[in-house]
């Protein structure tokens, strides 16, 4: 499990320039960053998870996580 977390991680402007550019690595499965909204994830190779904390904004609760697990 890795765990993604950076303060600038809050635009799909921030997640597509952050990870336009990123090459999968021949031979292996991986699924593409997504912008939820809300959070940036980057791009996971096939059967890992990544955590990250919510983010502070007005109704969420910041003591959760949200987690993306690619199977």
């Amino acid at each position: 499990m890795s765990d993604f977390s950076d303060t600038n991680n809050n635009t799909e402007e921030f997640c597509r320039l952050q990870y336009n550019n990123f090459s999968i690595p021949d031979g292996e499965i991986w699924c593409n960053w997504v912008w939820d909204s809300i959070l940036c994830w980057p791009p996971i190779k096939a059967s890992s998870t990544v955590t990250q904390r919510c983010p502070l904004a007005n109704g969420i609760d910041t003591t959760n996580e949200k987690v993306v697990q690619n199977v």
